[in-house]
């Protein structure tokens, strides 16, 4: 493929790139206005212009250090615009098992408001000498958008806080 062609694809993937992070936005805000338009409204409330972010985050849990140490870390691996990407990480432990991390103890949490892309955040518990289960749950939230939750676990370690199974 000759340098121009390879330009001009790059071209038009830039600007259906723009055009599809463009139209959600501007599609809320007519929606409102027709709204408000509908319910005899005078005022409407417009959003902000700032872009709408994405941010990429994985979560896990570890340990294997011989002093029964586990940690729950989340990463931002990539994030779309420069924006604020609030994160709170949580690591819960129950000595049986449990998909439902509300019926297990919290242990430990940390939190970042501003985790930026490439960097971690860690919780860490110790196990007190007792093989438990574990449940990692990160909440976050992108530029001030509607929080979301990830979720790692359970995952089962030894006393000396070794992995067994999960």
């Amino acid at each position: 493929m000759s340098k121009i062609a390879k330009k001009v694809v790059f071209g038009l993937l830039a600007a259906v790139l723009f055009v599809a992070l463009l139209i959600p936005g501007l599609t809320c805000r007519a929606g409102a206005a027709e709204n408000a338009e509908a319910e005899g409204s005078v005022s409407v409330q417009e959003e902000s212009a700032s872009p709408r972010i994405f941010a990429h985050l994985t979560l896990s849990i570890s340990g294997g250090d011989g002093r029964g140490n586990i940690y729950a870390t989340v990463k931002n691996e990539f994030t779309l615009f420069p924006s604020t990407v609030n994160v709170v990480v949580s690591l819960y432990s129950s000595p049986i098992a449990s998909t439902d991390y509300e019926n297990m103890q919290l242990q430990a949490t940390a939190n970042s408001n501003d985790l930026n892309m490439g960097t971690t955040l860690t919780a860490i518990a110790n196990n007190g000498g007792r093989q438990l289960y574990w449940y990692a749950v990160a909440e976050y939230q992108e530029g001030g958008g509607a929080w979301k939750t990830i979720e790692a676990g359970p995952a089962l370690y030894d006393a000396r806080g070794y992995y067994i199974s999960g």
